[in-house]
């Protein structure tokens, strides 16, 4: 971020907001870029401009070692809790599930330019 802003000769500021806020301050243009890992989904298309991906990574789980579970469809089986960042696409996914599920907010930081 701080090379694009270079670039146009522009210096970038970090802000810290968490995830569910990160839209609502691209909307209302407190910020200018959000430039973190961001799922895109249907939904946020149709109010956001998305640019074509830049890194794209498997989702994945991350379990305790020597605890095997290859799905979703097995944790819900498993009547296992899920967690994930509020705001994340697989809430609704899980939901539909029936998956417990587990949210906690974390801040990522947003650019906007200083010109």
């Amino acid at each position: 971020m701080t090379d694009v802003a270079q670039r146009m000769d522009l210096e970038p500021v970090f802000q810290a907001y968490d995830f569910p806020a990160m839209i609502p301050a691209l909307q209302s243009g407190r910020v200018d870029v959000i430039a973190t890992g961001f799922s895109a989904t249907q939904p946020r298309a149709q109010i956001l401009y998305i640019l074509t991906p830049w890194l794209m990574a498997p989702e994945t789980l991350s379990v305790r070692p020597g605890f095997e579970l290859k799905s979703w469809e097995e944790a819900a089986e498993k009547g296992l809790t899920l967690a994930t960042i509020r705001g994340y696409f697989q809430l609704g996914v899980w939901e539909e599930m029936g998956n417990k599920m587990y949210t906690h907010s974390t801040q990522m930081k947003l650019a906007y330019w200083m010109f």
